[in-house]
């Protein structure tokens, strides 16, 4: 019953971590709030910072919740690495194909109108190191709560893996929805390749490593492509 009791918190902190992420980070009183308080560079802050609520929402608060109340099912074994060769050959894999359709589609300008996410038009060295991290942060929190507490509580819980995986894309497709149904759609077989590299492995690091692949290289060729938005140049 414990099982049950425990699956039905971590989904409960799946939608509720969601919710709150969105509905603050879009909400006036907090765009309002970046703009009076860092204005030029307001729009570094505007990605930077619910980077910082998604890594509170998706894995600190969901760590605290289950560590306490649940400590005989708060298995992290899923965040031991092991299996190194096979995630390597997983995470490698996956970046031969997510590479080179992430460099056609930068170049476009439906793309490049919404990426880089910083609207900033002269990146330094800073605002690209702190991108970086908080992406990596941001993405490790995630799969943390998907790919790691609602996965393994699924299983435990005796779901069986086929309604474990469903329930998991399920969710996963869900919270897309906010960014449009291109996102979602994409997320669903996104989501089954890196649950089977999950169960292959017996870790979320491929997890990681391929999300993080995607998002970094996302924006460092977006980046790249932008007509107006450059990496700022070190003086000589």
């Amino acid at each position: 019953m414990q099982q049950q009791e425990a699956l039905f918190w971590v989904i409960a902190m799946v939608l509720s971590g969601f919710f709150a992420y969105y509905r603050i980070s879009g909400a006036k009183f907090f765009q309002d709030w970046i703009n009076r308080s860092f204005g030029q560079t307001a729009p570094v802050y505007t990605v930077i910072f619910p980077r910082l609520l998604g890594i509170l929402f998706f894995g600190l608060i969901p760590y605290v919740v289950m560590r306490s109340a649940f400590p005989e099912h708060f298995d992290v074994t899923y965040l031991q690495w092991g299996n190194g060769d096979r995630i390597a050959w997983w995470t490698l894999g996956l970046l031969a194909v997510i590479l080179p359709v992430i460099w056609i589609s930068s170049k476009k300008p439906a793309h490049l109108a919404q990426y880089p996410q910083i609207r900033y038009p002269q990146w330094t060295p800073g605002i690209l190191i702190a991108s970086a991290l908080t992406w990596i942060g941001y993405l490790l929190a995630y799969e943390f709560l998907f790919r790691g507490l609602l996965w393994t509580v699924s299983l435990s819980a005796d779901l069986g893996l086929t309604w474990a995986i469903v329930l998991n894309i399920a969710l996963y497709a869900l919270v897309h929805w906010p960014k449009g149904k291109v996102e979602v759609l994409a997320s669903i077989p996104f989501g089954l390749i890196i649950i089977w590299a999950t169960i292959n492995t017996g870790n979320l690091w491929v997890a990681v490593l391929a999300h993080c692949g995607l998002a970094l290289s996302d924006e460092w060729l977006s980046l790249y492509h932008h007509p107006d938005i450059h990496l700022k140049q070190a003086k000589k």
